[in-house]
């Protein structure tokens, strides 16, 4: 264990009061010889984690519903903050990995996840998504999915776990598939029929929303609201 860094967004006071066991889960990781530290911002990995890492592990991302109204009142905003909070932790923890190493970042692959475009962190950080994995809680003995606001359990319903490795080459365009979406087409006819629908419409009304933001952040207009937490492995 004395490889391990747990970290996690919460103070250690905030993980005490939120989860009946976290004491003994925080005394395990100290008897362990872990390094635990709180208060970690995954946007911002280098601001309290030091070193390099063979993994980097994030487990069912999601910004804070109480963080503002935005996930009941605008659900494409909340959609585009997870997105950034997503981006921006990739642009962090590919700062942190050793020569080899990976970041598994594992979601739900249902709506809305979906639209937050976990596959295509390789477009936005200089990371190449190497393969997929269907999430199981068998590979972690006592582990459960909670709410971030509170210690109720959540489903992890089709959930994958996303591995990505240091950017290699550009991913390459396939014909008559259509990006914003993820959705192959047979043919360039049946891909311009798709690119009219409702849901592409939609979806390209949400990716216009998200270049602007990608434009502020690197204009220098950053959002700085997220909740979130990260598990690391020490080279």
């Amino acid at each position: 264990g004395s490889n391990v860094v747990a970290t996690s967004y919460d103070t250690e006071q905030e993980i005490r009061d939120k989860y009946p066991e976290a004491e003994e889960i925080l005394a395990f990781l100290v008897d362990s010889r872990a390094t635990v530290l709180h208060g970690v911002d995954a946007t911002d990995l280098t601001a309290t984690v030091s070193g390099t890492f063979d993994r980097v592990i994030f487990q069912f991302p999601l910004v804070n519903p109480a963080a503002g109204r935005a996930a009941h009142e605008a659900q494409p905003d909340y959609i585009l903050r997870n997105r950034e909070l997503m981006w921006r932790f990739g642009l962090s923890a590919a700062g942190l990995l050793s020569a080899d190493g990976e970041i598994h970042l594992t979601n739900k692959e249902v709506y809305p996840y979906t639209w937050w475009g976990t596959r295509r962190l390789q477009e936005w950080c200089p990371l190449t998504l190497l393969r997929e994995v269907p999430f199981s809680t068998d590979e972690y003995p006592g582990y459960s999915t909670r709410i971030v606001t509170r210690a109720a359990e959540f489903a992890p319903t089709k959930a994958v776990t996303f591995v990505f490795g240091a950017a290699q080459h550009p991913p390459a365009e396939r014909p008559s598939r259509c990006r914003i979406c993820e959705v192959s087409c047979t043919s360039q006819a049946d891909l311009e029929k798709h690119c009219v629908s409702k849901k592409h419409v939609e979806r390209e009304r949400l990716e216009t929303k998200w270049e602007k933001m990608m434009a502020d952040h690197l204009a220098g207009v950053v959002s700085t609201d997220h909740s979130t937490a990260t598990t690391a492995t020490e080279a």
